[in-house]
Parts: structure tokens; sequence; C-alpha cells
């Protein structure tokens, strides 16, 4: 009786192990904290103080198959799109690269809204990426809220770009926006995955052991 439950108290260590989740990166405070004061609006019809979306650049703390953003958004109406875009390094400037994944934001409601990947985009740590909330439709309206304390890399601020007529530019004025970034085990390296499994076939051949004793 001992043995079965060692063997599986074992199998529930080695499937947590395999499929936890961890930040690699993150602006919020506790608990999903953000400064209430700081709010960018994202609406095509608008021409001051507003752009149609805006993307925030960060560094990846860890390696890992990309399973999730957070945002502090609110969302009111018409089609509005997330997506988590690579880099490109132009020398001096980081500009936005191309989409590896994104998501049609729908549904009245405000922060966090959290969104899932598909598991199909692998995050280095190290390198740079992109997340983006945008729209291409006048009668859009959602809006993304500030960082508590603006996101840095090193001692620069984290570079931002804003959306407008359908291209990646300068803002006009400092965003903060906050949000995270959420990755699972490596796709390529499926070593933990595997050890469950050895584990799980241990396990079994124990428990028929067991029984034929």
């Amino acid at each position: 009786m001992l043995l079965k439950r060692t063997i599986l108290l074992a199998l529930a260590a080695a499937s947590s192990a395999a499929y936890a989740d961890s930040l690699t990166f993150n602006n919020f405070d506790t608990n999903f904290g953000y400064d209430t004061t700081h709010v960018d609006t994202l609406n095509k019809s608008y021409n001051f103080g507003t752009a149609e979306g805006y993307a925030m650049e960060f560094v990846a703390a860890t390696s890992g198959t990309l399973s999730g953003l957070d945002l502090a958004m609110f969302y009111a109406s018409g089609p509005v799109t997330l997506s988590f875009f690579s880099e490109v390094d132009n020398g001096s400037v980081d500009t936005v690269g191309n989409s590896l994944e994104s998501w049609t934001v729908s549904g009245q409601g405000s922060e966090p809204y959290s969104f899932s990947g598909d598991g199909s985009v692998s995050v280095v740590a190290g390198q740079k990426y992109w997340v983006g909330l945008y729209t291409t439709s006048t009668t859009s309206i959602a809006s993304w809220a500030g960082a508590s304390v603006p996101a840095s890399v090193g001692t620069e601020l984290i570079p931002v770009s804003a959306y407008v007529n359908g291209a990646w530019t300068d803002p006009t004025a400092p965003v903060y926006a906050a949000f995270d970034v959420r990755v699972g085990p490596p796709a390529p390296t499926p070593e933990p995955l595997t050890m469950g499994l050895g584990l799980a076939g241990l396990g079994i051949a124990a428990l028929r052991r067991l029984r034929r004793s």
C-alpha cells in the first residue's frame, strides 16, 4: 500500500513539473495591480490623443512555449486584435516584426483579459518581442491601462510603438501598458514529459506486480 501511494505521488509531481507555466515578463503590481490614472484609448475615428493601437516591447526572461498573456485592458465594442510579434533590430531602432500569434478580443468587460496560446510559438530567453493591441475599424473602442512603474530594459524605458493608418510608428506620448507573458515547457525539449511517461510506465508495472502478489 505504501509503495502504491509513493508511485501515485511521484506521478502527480512529474505531471505538475511537466506542465507548469512561468512568467517570462510581468509589469503588473501584486494581484494584477496597475495605474488606474493612465489609460490609453484605441479608436480609429479619434484624431487627438489616441491611436489605433499600441505595442509594447519586452525581453523574455525565460525560454518556453508561449502559453498565454494577461492585459490590463478595457473593451467596449467592435473588432480589436491582440498580437504577439517578433522583433526587428534595425541597429539603434527596435521595430515591430511579424505576427507570431493573434487573438480577436470580444465581449464586454475589463481587466485582466487573459488569452491562451495555441502552443505554436517558441519564446527564447534574452530575445525581444512585442505585444500589440490594435484595431482597423471606426466602430472599435478599447483601452489599455498603464503599469504603475514603467517597464525598462536596463536603464532605458521600454520601447513602444503606435499603430496609425495601418502602420507601426513612434507614439506622440509615452505609453506604459500593463501586461504579462506566460510560457510553458519548451516544445523542442520534451524531457519533463518523457520523464513523466517513464515514471508512469514504472508505476503501471509496479501496480501490476502488486496485483499479482
